[in-house]
């Protein structure tokens, strides 16, 4: 189960491994998926439809996200170039960032959100609207579909 990165080779594929599948056969898999991105290996099946909410669905997830930030951009007065700059660099920037230490989201957050400041002021407007419980809905919307596309076939 790859996702769309993997067409530039930052994907992330899951698989379902048993234990007829040996070790030696594990690293052969994993070598030839490593191509086109990160593997993980899931010794249950379930774990295939949750990993397609979260991990195959995300980049829609995300694009969606992105295309309304660059949408709320233009509507402060930015151009869409300039916002779709911003808010690219802004996503990437901060994915380095978080990929380049130890510190989990959670604290990243604590961290950039100063009292009183611009960013404490927009979080505090997301936990209002429960943006925490919109996303735990999509996914499990993403994960109840993929379960009923399982049956399907």
């Amino acid at each position: 189960m790859p996702n769309m990165p993997a067409l530039i080779g930052e994907g992330v594929h899951c698989i379902y491994t048993n234990k007829s599948i040996n070790k030696k056969e594990i690293k052969e898999i994993d070598k030839l998926f490593s191509l086109s991105g990160k593997t993980l290996f899931f010794n249950s099946e379930i774990f295939i439809d949750k990993a397609t909410a979260v991990s195959g669905s995300g980049p829609g997830f995300i694009f969606q996200l992105i295309d309304i930030m660059e949408k709320s951009a233009i509507n402060l007065g930015f151009s869409k170039n300039t916002a779709k700059i911003l808010i690219n660099e802004t996503f990437r920037g901060s994915l380095n960032l978080l990929n380049s230490n130890n510190i989990s989201a959670e604290k990243m957050v604590e961290i950039v959100a100063t009292k009183r400041g611009t960013t404490e002021a927009g979080i505090k407007k997301m936990k209002i609207n429960k943006v925490d419980n919109i996303f735990n809905q999509v996914f499990k919307a993403a994960y109840t579909r993929a379960k009923q596309q399982g049956k399907d076939k």
